[in-house]
């Protein structure tokens, strides 16, 4: 039970650090959009 615990809280975590990767990296293109307008 413990395992499947583990096992699924790093699953969100990779789920959470590849959404943050993929609005992170809108943002800075909505920023550099910005700056060259």
């Amino acid at each position: 039970m413990y395992e499947i615990k583990l096992l699924s809280a790093s699953f969100s975590c990779l789920l959470w650090a590849e959404y943050c990767f993929f609005v992170g990296k809108y943002q800075a293109l909505f920023v550099f959009i910005s700056l060259v307008n």
